[in-house]
């Protein structure tokens, strides 16, 4: 076979020596747990959008960030999200960032509360890595998880977690939580550089619960 078998294709196995058949559906693996949607590399962009596939079919929605680079030193990776009505990506924000980071000589390490990263019913772009630098090895990793962006009931919670080169030569790892203070439906996500353009591939799943 070239492909997945059919759910009623059979196998031969063997029951303590009596040949048995088996549909493969009843063998296959059940749901994958993610699922996924859209994948978009950025190569000198100046953000990325997903637009599409973003529905009621999942209640949750991981975005995968992969070797996130930006032109400019000291920049911020972002994101914001908007309504299918208009695409302003100016959505009402309240968040909360923490950060870890150690410089490369040691001795430094600290656990803080990013008062300047945060947000308190703000309509301006997330910060989801801050102060990166721009240096041809020097990149991030990491995810946002929103959750259940087509509700209209509830406000959208989300949560990322990302780790990188910082600009002052520190490994630095960030951790954002926050919410979407609207029951409209959000439909589009926008990733960008505060300041000039970026590379990086980005991944959208669908979770199944």
């Amino acid at each position: 076979l070239a492909s997945e078998p059919a759910d009623t294709d059979e196998f031969l196995v063997s029951d303590a020596g009596t040949i048995k058949r088996i549909d493969y559906s009843l063998i296959k693996p059940s749901t994958p747990h993610m699922v996924k949607l859209s994948t978009q590399t950025a190569s000198g962009d100046s953000s990325i959008d997903f637009t599409s596939a973003i529905d009621s079919t999942y209640k949750q929605y991981h975005f995968e960030f992969t070797e996130i680079n930006l032109a400019t030193d000291g920049a911020e990776f972002q994101f914001q999200a908007d309504t299918g009505t208009n695409t302003n990506y100016n959505q009402t924000i309240t968040s909360i960032v923490y950060h870890a980071e150690n410089p490369e000589g040691g001795g430094g390490g600290s656990f803080t509360y990013s008062t300047a990263r945060d947000q308190s019913q703000g309509t301006g772009f997330q910060d989801l890595f801050p102060d990166q630098g721009n240096g041809a090895d020097e990149s991030s990793f990491g995810y946002l998880r929103v959750q259940n962006p087509s509700s209209t009931t509830y406000t959208k919670n989300f949560m990322s977690r990302m780790d990188g080169y910082h600009q002052n030569n520190l490994a630095f790892n960030m951790v954002v939580g926050g919410y979407f203070n609207t029951t409209t439906a959000l439909t589009r996500f926008r990733f960008k550089s505060s300041s000039g353009n970026f590379d990086g591939t980005i991944t959208m799943y669908g979770v199944n619960a």
